[in-house]
C-alpha cells in the first residue's frame, strides 16, 4: 500500500479561504446563546472545553507542523468564528483566517501524556479576543509532536475531532 503525506499531496497548499461575509455578524443559535451566557457568568470555567489530540510522527520540523495546524484551523469556519457584542447582543463573525496563536510546550516528563494534555485543555478561554479555539503543540523526543485542538462546546462537539483528524 502506497501512502502519501499531507505535505506531499499539496492538499493544504490549495486551500483558499473565502473572504465573503467576513464583516457579517450572525446570530447565535439558542444552544450557543445558553453556552455564551454561561461562559460570561463563569469566565474562568473550563466545563465546556473539549479537545482532540493527534500524535504526529514526522520528519517535519516544528515550524512546518505549526503551519499545518494553522491551515487546519483555516479550513473549518467554526474554528475561525469570533464572538462579539454588537449593540449589546452577542453575535458571531466568521473570519477569513484563524487569528489565534499556537502555543508550544515541551513534553513534561513528570506527568503522563494524558495529564499534560488535560491540563492544557482545562485552561479557560480568554473572552477578550472572542475566540473559542486554540492549538497547543507538545514537542516530544525523536521528532514527534502532539497537536491538540481545544474548542469550547459553543463551536463544536465530538464530531469536531473527526473533522480535524480527516484534515490532518
Amino acid at each position: 500500500m502506497e501512502t502519501t503525506t499531507v505535505k506531499e499531496s499539496g492538499f493544504l497548499d490549495s486551500v483558499e479561504v473565502s473572504k465573503e461575509n467576513q464583516n457579517v455578524l450572525h446570530p447565535l443559535s439558542s444552544r450557543q446563546m445558553g453556552l455564551w451566557i454561561y461562559q460570561q457568568k463563569h469566565p474562568k470555567s473550563n466545563l465546556y472545553n473539549i479537545c482532540s489530540s493527534f500524535l504526529i510522527k514526522s520528519q517535519l520540523n516544528l515550524k512546518e507542523i505549526a503551519n499545518i495546524a494553522r491551515k487546519v484551523c483555516d479550513l473549518h469556519p467554526a474554528f475561525r468564528t469570533r464572538f462579539t457584542l454588537y449593540r449589546g447582543v452577542p453575535k458571531q463573525q466568521i473570519l477569513p483566517k484563524w487569528p489565534g496563536e499556537i502555543s508550544v510546550h515541551s513534553r513534561d516528563e513528570s506527568l503522563c501524556v494524558t495529564e499534560q494534555l488535560s491540563a492544557l485543555n482545562r485552561i479557560p478561554f480568554n473572552d477578550s479576543d472572542g475566540l473559542y479555539c486554540r492549538v497547543n503543540i507538545v514537542t516530544c523526543p525523536d521528532n514527534h509532536f502532539i497537536v491538540q485542538y481545544s474548542v469550547h462546546h459553543i463551536l463544536g462537539d465530538a464530531k469536531t475531532g473527526g473533522i480535524v483528524g480527516d484534515a490532518l
